[in-house]
């Protein structure tokens, strides 16, 4: 892993105040928490959350883990103000997502580092024409940083990922798991207090997910940021060694120290038998929900019901008619 690079401090002068240390910007403002408060958000017809509650504390790494295409994604849009939910608020730092005006979104989406998934993964986050140091150093320049601190920021993250021998290769000369790290420390780069990373599922080999795991860590601990990571990936969660949140059929269904939540748990197998994941409930009623209770529909086949019927019937009368006529019910 590469060594911090000494850099001068108060080094960026810019929208907000920042240091640049030891090849990290810190930001001087506060970490926000995060707040999803009472979100119902239903696609294409289909429930995807149902008055979903969730608390992310400031200045954590908590990791958001659930079933693929159980709302996660769609749960970070909220966050980042790409998709509205149908009801509920989206709370960073005590202020309503999506009841800013346009200049205040755009102002705390600046104080976001943002790396979203989806069927194109991590492809959108990197700039095909700028080479693996230009799309590192892009964030900085975006942020008015002075040269000399951009250079010791972009050489940390180039050794800390293993990018150094291909930073002046453009994305398309290199394999899909070095551009996800370019995406992964585009998005950690600029010191940001909010950090959101969806769908980091790493698939490297052990070095490179321990140099991966490693970069989010110290970069976490030294910029103080909150940051949002979901992923499918429980040696991940393990490693980073933060909070945990469960979503699970629309809303969220465990939510505290990894270290509790997953011990034992070692496959995706057991998360789906400890968290219910498969319950084949789906999302509660909302009354029911309002009340504190979950409640099962069980529907039959109406054919069996009327056969089962007869059945029943027929028995019934051959006894009246035996008692009828002091006949034997017995052998």
């Amino acid at each position: 892993m590469g060594q911090d690079a000494p850099t001068r401090p108060n080094a960026r002068r810019g929208r907000w105040a920042m240091q640049a240390i030891g090849g990290h910007l810190v930001p001087d403002s506060a970490a926000p928490d995060i707040r999803f408060d009472d979100i119902s958000t239903s696609l294409g017809g289909e429930v995807v959350h149902q008055r979903l509650r969730a608390e992310i504390p400031a200045g954590q790494i908590t990791v958001l883990m659930g079933p693929s295409g159980g709302g996660k994604t769609t749960l970070v849009r909220h966050l980042v103000g790409l998709v509205p939910p149908d009801t509920g608020r989206v709370l960073v730092g005590g202020r309503s997502v999506w009841d800013l005006d346009p200049k205040s979104l755009k102002a705390l989406r600046a104080q976001m580092g943002v790396l979203l998934g989806g069927a194109t993964l991590f492809e959108p986050s990197v700039f095909g024409s700028q080479t693996v140091r230009e799309n590192l150093a892009l964030p900085l320049h975006l942020q008015n940083v002075d040269e000399e601190s951009i250079h010791a920021t972009t050489v940390w993250w180039l050794q800390t990922l293993g990018l150094e021998a291909v930073a002046d290769q453009l994305p398309e000369q290199i394999s899909a798991r070095m551009r996800r790290r370019v995406a992964l420390g585009a998005a950690m780069v600029g010191g940001r207090p909010l950090i959101v990373l969806d769908d980091v599922d790493l698939g490297l080999d052990a070095p490179t997910t321990a140099r991966t795991v490693q970069a989010i860590l110290t970069s976490q601990r030294r910029s103080g940021a909150t940051m949002l990571i979901t992923t499918h990936d429980i040696e991940l969660a393990k490693a980073l060694d933060g909070r945990l949140a469960v979503l699970a059929n629309g809303r969220i269904v465990a939510n505290g120290p990894t270290r509790e939540l997953l011990a034992g748990v070692d496959d995706a197998e057991e998360f789906d038998r400890r968290f219910h994941v498969l319950d084949w409930m789906g999302p509660p009623m909302p009354e029911i929900e309002r009340r504190g209770g979950r409640s099962r529909e069980l529907t039959s086949d109406p054919q069996l019901v009327i056969m089962a019927l007869i059945a029943f019937a027929t028995i019934l009368a051959f006894v009246l008619a035996m008692r009828a006529t002091g006949g034997p019910l017995g052998p």
